[in-house]
């Protein structure tokens, strides 16, 4: 799976202020409120959302997917059967993400890492705004932005393992005219065309540094749009995409397991990931708070125990 990582704010719509949030404990009330109703009631796309608390700073979030078509396949005697078969009344199949929220230097950011058919960031913002709004909160909303990040060249020259290469070019770029000349034809016009995309691919598990590398040298910056390389930082780690022009988002790698494995995987990512720590500072220092960190007492008040229950008897 692949966990990407998002720095968060409180916005008031009355003021338009940004504000210093935690949202932890305040879903971590939420998901200690026992209304059966109310959590049945929030909807995103057309399936029911729900959010469960795992530990500390983790929570599960899960989407039903009841128009799917999912079959469950014997490989003994190869038979198949609807799963949905299999369900009591009451039940549905939920497809789970795992977010973990977490702040750095005063900075609030959260991970999300998601299954194929789980809910992604876009349906959990919707989803956390609708508990805003059906508490009575609409005036504000959760906004979120993604930990982005461009690499430096003279860095991606000293990486010790490099894999596949996506180059992309326009016409501003000076190798535009000669790639066109090689393999379309000077007679023939490019006013048409925007751009060239140029992938280099190693054999299975080989290390191209060298021909990647001298691409990165002789690359002019001109009209250069895209240019990812696939690589590791140490021979030990993962592969991951390095963006040498255009941005890409800071992400982690995790192996599927047991819900507790994953949680445990997603602190471990985040602790050591240097680069997403000094990008949640970057963020901070770009923002402007309004409250210095205190949260407005009309939504402070649901990060209490016993305020949800003592709410939602008027919703």
């Amino acid at each position: 799976m692949k966990l990407n990582y998002y720095a968060y704010h409180l916005y008031d719509l009355q003021t338009e202020e940004a504000l210093r949030f935690d949202l932890e404990p305040f879903l971590r009330q939420f998901c200690a409120n026992e209304s059966i109703e109310f959590k049945n009631s929030f909807i995103v796309n057309g399936e029911n959302v729900y959010l469960f608390r795992m530990m500390s700073g983790m929570f599960t979030y899960l989407m039903t997917r009841s128009s799917e078509l999912i079959k469950k396949i014997n490989t003994h005697d190869l038979t198949v059967n609807e799963i949905y078969d299999m369900l009591q009344q009451d039940e549905q199949l939920g497809f789970a993400s795992y977010v973990y929220f977490d702040s750095h230097r005063e900075q609030c950011f959260f991970g999300q890492a998601s299954t194929f058919m789980a809910p992604r960031t876009k349906s959990l913002l919707v989803f956390l705004n609708a508990i805003l709004s059906r508490i009575g909160l609409n005036r504000y909303v959760i906004r979120a932005e993604a930990m982005m990040h461009q690499a430096v060249k003279e860095d991606a020259l000293t990486l010790p393992f490099m894999g596949k290469a996506t180059i992309q070019f326009d016409r501003e770029n000076p190798f535009f005219e000669s790639v066109w000349g090689t393999f379309i034809g000077e007679d023939i016009s490019c006013n048409d065309v925007e751009s060239f995309e140029i992938e280099i691919r190693p054999r299975k598990g080989q290390d191209i540094q060298d021909a990647v590398k001298s691409v990165i040298r002789g690359m002019p910056d001109e009209g250069l749009r895209k240019f990812i390389v696939r690589a590791r930082n140490d021979l030990e780690d993962n592969l991951t995409d390095l963006y040498l022009a255009g941005k890409g988002s800071v992400f982690d790698s995790l192996e599927n397991g047991t819900d507790q494995e994953i949680s445990e995987e997603m602190q471990r990512k985040i602790r050591a990931n240097s680069l997403l720590m000094e990008k949640i500072e970057d963020f901070a220092e770009g923002m402007s708070y309004e409250n210095d960190g205190e949260t407005p007492e009309d939504i402070l008040r649901f990060s209490q125990p016993g305020a949800w229950a003592n709410s939602l008897g008027g919703i």
